[in-house]
């Protein structure tokens, strides 16, 4: 049983963990408190602590002359905010974002014009998603806010093309005016905070509002979503309230996968002390250059070589 868990933290290792031992950096730099790398897999990394410097327009940010090579933004933590206007328009490869949990907000268009985003997962700690921050994805599918944002600001998914539905949490406060305007796809809106703000343009009120005249909302009798739909004619689905208990079985289920995590940390934890030791003994061991190939085949079997008894013995006391 050992020997085959660690055959297969072996093959995982092999799929995930080892090619990222030999990424490469293609570029790198600091910005004030920041700093950034892109590696040849295309990850672009921001690392630091505090809000990320504005700097101006998109291409004034050092990564700018890169961008054609982006397809995945990393935050690490520490960052707490992602400035405004540092990935917009031109990331035509940037498909993936991973938030970290300390950032609270995104800024000015950040993310707009982003056309190769199809979803994107927005973490509860991020409380304010500003101006535009994602309009204008023409392929952005899907979008996960997470329970945790409490403002979504003007524009923030307008002209998302392919954007279907959305999900508002119970923590949102307000959403402001068009932020969902031209989202021509987008058929189903469900608010799940009874009195969620839901912000007019008074100036430009019949030009557009900030849900699609398509879209049918879902919320709960008496709720602001109800009020909102009877005042523009929208078509408006009740949420029953007995389907709160959902969100009890969710929270069931969170509460089961925590436990599954507490029970195997010390494996992680011993995964990783034998990672470090593996490493080490590889990084010690002479090299002879003159035969050993560019690509670092070599050092990659010396590391499968000892990897798997390692592995096991790491185990033994599980």
């Amino acid at each position: 049983m050992k020997k085959a868990l660690a055959i297969l933290l072996v093959m995982i290792l092999a799929i995930y963990v080892v090619p990222m031992a030999f990424a490469a950096t293609v570029a790198s730099g600091t910005v004030e408190n920041i700093t950034w790398k892109l590696d040849n897999d295309g990850t672009l990394t921001i690392s630091g602590t505090g809000e990320m410097p504005y700097l101006g327009d998109q291409a004034d940010y050092p990564w700018y002359r890169y961008h054609n090579y982006v397809e995945t933004v990393k935050f690490e933590e520490g960052i707490t905010s992602v400035a405004s206007y540092a990935f917009r328009i031109d990331y035509d490869y940037l498909e993936t974002i991973i938030f970290s949990s300390t950032i609270n907000k995104i800024l000015v268009s950040t993310f707009s014009g982003c056309n190769a985003l199809k979803t994107v997962t927005i973490p509860g700690s991020i409380k304010e998603l500003s101006l535009s921050a994602f309009s204008g994805c023409e392929n952005l599918e899907t979008v996960i806010l997470q329970e945790g944002i409490e403002q979504i600001g003007p524009q923030a998914f307008a002209a998302c093309p392919k954007l279907k539905s959305i999900v508002i949490p119970l923590s949102v406060k307000q959403v402001w005016q068009h932020a969902f305007v031209d989202c021509v796809a987008l058929r189903d809106i469900t608010i799940l905070n009874k009195e969620c703000v839901l912000i007019d343009d008074e100036i430009n009120i019949k030009w557009n509002e900030s849900i699609p005249i398509q879209t049918t909302i879902h919320g709960y009798i008496g709720s602001t979503a109800e009020a909102y739909a009877k005042r523009y004619n929208r078509t408006f689905v009740a949420i029953e309230e007995t389907s709160a208990s959902s969100n009890d079985y969710l929270g069931g289920l969170k509460t089961f996968f925590d436990s599954i995590i507490k029970m195997l940390k010390p494996m992680l934890d011993n995964l990783m002390n034998t990672l470090k030791q593996l490493f080490a003994n590889t990084t010690t061991q002479p090299t002879d250059t003159t035969t050993q190939p560019a690509d670092g085949t070599a050092e990659s079997t010396s590391l499968f070589a000892n990897l798997l008894p390692l592995l096991t013995k790491a185990f033994s006391g599980i």
